[in-house]
C-alpha cells in the first residue's frame, strides 16, 4: 500500500493565499484535513473564527478565497478533507439538536449549510472527498449516523472518524453505515494518540480490530501531535499561558509573511478570546498607529501573527526593558503572546535589542 501523507490546515492555509498553496504542493502530501469547521446552535458555520456559511449561502465573513485555492489542490490530486469539531467546543451537540433525531433533508440547516459548502468547493473547480468526525462533544451513535446520513444527501461521499476515546460508540456508528454504505463509506480513521488520546499510542491495535469486526475497511492513521501548545488562548479569560508586553508592536521593517490578519475588537481581553489558534502572538492598538512601511492600524485593531514576533519600541521603552531580552522572552511555553500596544510608543520601527 503506498504511504498516506495527510496535513492539517488551519488559519495559516486559509489567510496564506496562493504561498501556503504553492508550498503544500510542493511538499507532496497526498490529502490535505480542512481545520476545523464549527456549528453553532443556529447551523452557522464557522471555519475557526471565520464565518463561512449561513441560511445556505457559502460567503466568507473575512476574505479567504478558500474554494479557488483549494481547488488547485484537489485538481492536483491532493484529497480534500474538512474536519467538524475539535476539543473544547459544541458541534456535534448543535448536529444533534439540530437535526432532531432525523436525517436532515432540504429546509434542514444542516443540509442546507454543508450543501452550500460543497457547493462552493464544486463551483471553482474542486470538491469535498470526506467530511471528518473530530467528535469530542456529543459522543452518540444516532447523532453520527444521522449527520452521515445528512452529508450522504448533499451530495458528499465519504466521511473519516477522528476518535480519541468512546470506542463502542465509533464501532457502533461504524456498523451502522457499513449496513447503509458499504465498507468504505468511511475511508480512514484518524485516531487521535496526542492530548486525551495519548494513550492510545499503546491500543492501536485494539481500535483496528474493533472496526474491523464491525465490517469496517477505513485505513487506520494513528496520529501523533508535535510541539503542542500547553495552554490555549482562552479560558473564562486569557489563560496561564498568555504574556502581555505593554507598548510593542510588530516591528515595522521585519519580515511580515507570517501575518494571518488584522480584526477590530472593542477589547483586548475580546481580541484574546478571537484569537485563531494558529496565532502564536498579536499586538492590540489603544489608538491609530501608521507605520513607516505603510501599514496603518485603527483603535482597536487585533494584529494577528504566526511564528516569532520582532518588535518595535520607542527609545524611552527601550530603555525601560533593558533588563529584558525580548527575542526569547517573546516565546512563552505555549507559544502564546498577547503583545498591547499604546499611545506611548514613538519611533517605532526600531528592532529591539
Amino acid at each position: 500500500m503506498p504511504a498516506s501523507t495527510r496535513i492539517y490546515v488551519s488559519g495559516a492555509f486559509a489567510f496564506g493565499g496562493q504561498p501556503a498553496v504553492d508550498d503544500l504542493l510542493a511538499a507532496g502530501y497526498n490529502t490535505v484535513i480542512v481545520w476545523s469547521v464549527h456549528v453553532a446552535p443556529d447551523g452557522t458555520l464557522i471555519l475557526n473564527n471565520t464565518q463561512i456559511v449561513s441560511g445556505g449561502v457559502y460567503q466568507e465573513a473575512t476574505p479567504m478565497n478558500l474554494p479557488a485555492r483549494l481547488a488547485q489542490l484537489h485538481k492536483a490530486g491532493v484529497e480534500i478533507i474538512f474536519s467538524v469539531g475539535a476539543g473544547g467546543v459544541c458541534d456535534f451537540t448543535s448536529i444533534g439538536n439540530l437535526l432532531n433525531g432525523q436525517t436532515g433533508t432540504a429546509g434542514n440547516v444542516v443540509f442546507d449549510n454543508f450543501k452550500a459548502l460543497r457547493d462552493a468547493m464544486v463551483a471553482a473547480g474542486g470538491d469535498i472527498d470526506a467530511i471528518d468526525f473530530d467528535n469530542e462533544d456529543n459522543l452518540d451513535a444516532s447523532v453520527m449516523i444521522n449527520f452521515a446520513n445528512t452529508l450522504v444527501g448533499a451530495g458528499y461521499t465519504h466521511v473519516t472518524f477522528c476518535p480519541y476515546t468512546g470506542e463502542q460508540i465509533w464501532y457502533d456508528t461504524m456498523q451502522q453505515l457499513v449496513k447503509s454504505y458499504g465498507p468504505t463509506f468511511v475511508n480512514a480513521i484518524h485516531l487521535q494518540c496526542y492530548s486525551g488520546g495519548s494513550g492510545n499510542q499503546t491500543s492501536v491495535g485494539d481500535w483496528v480490530a474493533g472496526f474491523k469486526g464491525v465490517g469496517g475497511k477505513a485505513l487506520m492513521i494513528p496520529g501523533l501531535a508535535t510541539n503542542q501548545a500547553v495552554y490555549g488562548w482562552y479560558d473564562c479569560g486569557p489563560t496561564s499561558g498568555v504574556t502581555k508586553v505593554p507598548n510593542v508592536a510588530m516591528y515595522e521593517g521585519a519580515d511580515w509573511s507570517n501575518y494571518l490578519y488584522t480584526l477590530n475588537c472593542l477589547t483586548l481581553q475580546m481580541a484574546v478570546w478571537k484569537a485563531p489558534t494558529c496565532a502564536t502572538f498579536f499586538f492590540y492598538c489603544r489608538q491609530p498607529m501608521v507605520l513607516k512601511n505603510g501599514r496603518s492600524f485603527n483603535t482597536g485593531d487585533a494584529v494577528y501573527f504566526m511564528g516569532r514576533a520582532v518588535v518595535g519600541l520607542g527609545a524611552a521603552m527601550r530603555r525601560l526593558l533593558s533588563q529584558w531580552t525580548s527575542g526569547e522572552s517573546l516565546q512563552s511555553t505555549s507559544r502564546r503572546l498577547s503583545i498591547g500596544s499604546s499611545e506611548s510608543i514613538q519611533g517605532v520601527g526600531q528592532q529591539s535589542d
